[in-house]
């Protein structure tokens, strides 16, 4: 502390005094005590989050490393004793191979483990742990805001006080006049700067609160996520140990059995465990009538026994079933002996330890999802669906359905659970979803519209086609529908024309408008001739055929995208919203949220991201697409660190395609965005590496086509203000 600031303290202590015990005029402003005690509460809340947070990092880099030890102690014990001064046959090489190898094998499992882990714990620190900090450091910096204005506060009390006390002189000299209008003086500027203070906190107290909800959501949720993974990881690894040494089949208890053989049995015979106490009279002891009587009734004290003695029970398999009420219960049978635990003592020391009361109850069984018990599977609705027969399950668009019985075939009907309700639904689910996530070679590799029901084989087939045009192969579609008048197979022929060539897409354009003014009312037709209509920009002859849609969640998608591309971002909230009154959680609708989100900013970006991450980090659902969603959503946060890392899993996705000759559905994206991020790292020569090969790739991609018009005009100005020399 300064002088200067020593000085104040002095002079506002008597001041401090008389306001903590309540002496005098003190001001009190009842809406800034009620913001201080919500930010106190603030405070010590970020600090308990930080402190948890950090515990909960901990915690998991603990577990690991103690696992690892654990591994390290048991193959010491395995390890043979021979050449020691203790062991009599020191030449005879003992020990437990077998043993140390599991050791070795399981320590390596758990430092791959940690390896896979790493990326998760440290999305803790970045995103959980460091976000406190900074939270915290803001806090600091309003409690100095805080404290000041409590500093002006005791100085304008102080100065009210010493007014008043000059005012109430009935008889004033001239000094008296002086320091009355020094007093008015130091009225008016406290009283100045004590309201500069304390509307200032006043009015953003509030708005940090209304911060923190925002700021408290998002951290929770990232949390929550994070730890889904280091868990799921977790038992994933866990449950696919594959360590020779262990039998994992087996029954807990009968592998237990297995490995011990007859070690027991061998240990107990060794004299060194029946050691006794002599009972003698211990040195400095006197003996005593009570002492030989102790002696004399010795034999008739209970005697020691095997662990496992004959007449108990074994004790029960330690799994979820042998953990039923029926075999877990503690009780007697007729010879006194405990059937649910095994007694590492005599009989009468059993009866004596029962009567001090009951035995513990056992360990309840684990949680079946991080036990062998598999969680139940789901999957969430695209479309609505009402039921056709006795039997079927209805739903709607966005319900998540719990799958009580599948076939060995995947396209069949299943059947399954919503709510209260069961039944049948149809086979469509997976493959729509496949396709929506943008995987584009699974909806090929792992679906056969032949395994579909007759109704259903043309949607399937139009998905692969669709599929296929997202993965370039437009020859090989128009070769395969050439020729099929069936409107759904005119519409992708019609596409897959326009898409090879869009430049000169006129012809295919035209073709369009018929095909929809002959079966507008098909869904297909809807959506490929729309797209035709979107990219030509002809945007109203779009929405116009799309209008005719049924509440069909693939041409709300669309519908999105034009007002998008049109800067209607109004009215693609307003699609995206009433698609959220009928279709809920839809996959569809997320996306179409997203994408919207990342076109209004700000704290969408954030929601937009939990989509985008999720689809692309979970090992079902990525995609190089979702990717690309991702790294978007992480270079408008500013997060470029993770932008690069999710960039790096999306170039590898490229690196593959190319090694099968097979181009990406998202490959022309993918470089377009590591021609951006690049040049925001300033990696100058990544991002020239990047943008060549998305010229190969698509010269016309509307990146290149940007950069070219601005440069096109940059010279154009150039040369306009270019200096000019007559000769």
């Amino acid at each position: 502390m300064s002088w200067k600031g020593f000085q104040k303290s002095v002079t506002r202590a008597p001041q401090q005094f008389r306001q903590r015990f309540n002496v005098g005029e003190n001001t009190k402003d009842a809406v800034y005590v009620d913001a201080e005690r919500r930010f106190e509460e603030l405070e010590k809340e970020t600090k308990r989050l930080h402190d948890e947070s950090q515990k909960y990092f901990d915690a998991i880099n603990g577990m690991l490393n103690h696992q690892k030890e654990f591994s390290k102690a048991i193959a010491e014990i395995y390890k043979p004793i021979s050449g020691r001064m203790s062991d009599p046959d020191s030449y005879i090489a003992e020990g437990n191979p077998e043993g140390i190898r599991a050791c070795e094998e399981y320590e390596e499992i758990i430092k791959e483990l940690q390896t896979s882990l790493q990326p998760e714990l440290e999305m803790i620190e970045t995103r959980v742990i460091r976000p406190a900090d900074e939270l915290l450091e803001i806090i600091k910096v309003i409690q100095k805001t805080a404290t000041k204005r409590d500093h002006k506060q005791l100085d304008y009390d102080r100065h009210r006080a010493s007014l008043k006390k000059i005012q109430d002189k009935k008889e004033k000299t001239l000094k008296d006049e002086k320091a009355l209008y020094k007093a008015e003086n130091d009225v008016e500027q406290s009283t100045q700067e004590f309201d500069y203070y304390n509307n200032l906190l006043k009015d953003d107290l509030p708005k940090l609160f209304r911060l923190e909800r925002e700021f408290i959501g998002p951290l929770f949720q990232s949390f929550y996520y994070m730890q889904l993974n280091v868990f799921y990881t977790l038992h994933e690894k866990m449950q696919n140990i594959d360590v020779g040494y262990f039998d994992l089949q087996a029954d807990v208890e009968a592998a237990f059995e297995k490995k011990r053989g007859d070690a027991q049995e061998r240990t107990e015979a060794l004299a060194i465990v029946h050691f006794k106490a002599t009972g003698g009279k211990k040195p400095g002891q006197k003996f005593t009538p009570s002492s030989k009587l102790s002696l004399d009734s010795k034999s008739s004290g209970p005697t020691r026994r095997s662990t496992m003695d004959s007449t108990d029970n074994p004790p029960p398999p330690y799994s979820a079933n042998a953990l039923s009420p029926d075999t877990s219960s503690s009780t007697l049978d007729a010879s006194g002996a405990g059937v649910g635990r095994a007694n590492s003592t005599g009989g009468a020391w059993g009866v004596a330890a029962k009567a001090k009361g009951a035995a513990p109850p056992p360990p309840k069984p684990k949680p079946s999802r991080l036990s062998g018990v598999p969680a139940a599977e789901t999957v969430t609705a695209l479309y609505d669906y009402e039921a056709q027969a006795e039997g079927d399950l209805s739903f709607s668009a966005g319900d998540t359905i719990e799958i009580i019985e599948r076939s060995s075939n995947e396209n069949e009907w299943w059947t399954g659970r919503v709510g209260i309700k069961s039944g049948q639904f149809p086979e469509l689910v997976n493959i729509h979803s496949a396709f929506h996530q943008g995987q584009f070679s699974k909806v090929l590799s792992d679906y056969s519209p032949a395994t579909f029901s007759s109704p259903n084989q043309l949607p399937a087939r139009v998905l692969q086609l669709r599929a296929r045009l997202a993965l370039g192969e437009y020859d090989g579609v128009i070769s395969e529908v050439k020729g099929d008048s069936t409107p759904d197979l005119e519409a992708i022929k019609v596409l897959a024309e326009f898409l090879k060539d869009p430049e000169n897409g006129e012809s295919a354009a035209q073709a369009g408008e018929q095909l929809a003014e002959k079966a507008g009312d098909n869904l297909t037709v809807q959506i490929c001739c729309g797209t035709i209509f979107a990219a030509q920009e002809n945007y109203e002859q779009a929405l116009a055929l799309l209008a005719k849609h049924q509440g069909t969640l693939d041409a709300v998608a669309l519908i999105v995208q034009i007002h998008l591309l049109q800067n209607r971002t109004d009215l693609a909230i307003k699609e995206a919203r009433n698609a959220r009154n009928f279709a809920q959680d839809s996959l569809l609708v997320n996306l179409a949220e997203s994408w919207v989100g990342m076109r209004e900013g700000g704290e969408k970006y954030q929601q937009a991201f939990y989509v985008f991450e999720e689809l692309a980090q979970a090992p079902a659902t990525t995609s190089t697409r979702s990717l690309v969603g991702q790294i978007t959503a992480e270079v408008h946060l500013g997060r470029l660190p993770e932008a690069e890392a999710a960039l790096q899993q999306a170039l590898e996705n490229i690196a593959a395609n190319e090694a099968d000759s097979k181009r990406g559905a998202e490959d022309a994206e993918v470089l377009a965005n590591a021609v951006v991020l690049n040049t925001i790292l300033g990696k100058s020569k990544e991002a020239q590496g990047s943008r060549e090969k998305l010229e190969k790739l698509d010269a016309e991609h509307v990146l290149l086509k940007d950069l070219r018009g601005k440069r096109e005009a940059f010279e154009a100005a150039r040369a306009k203000y270019a200096p000019q020399f007559e000769p």
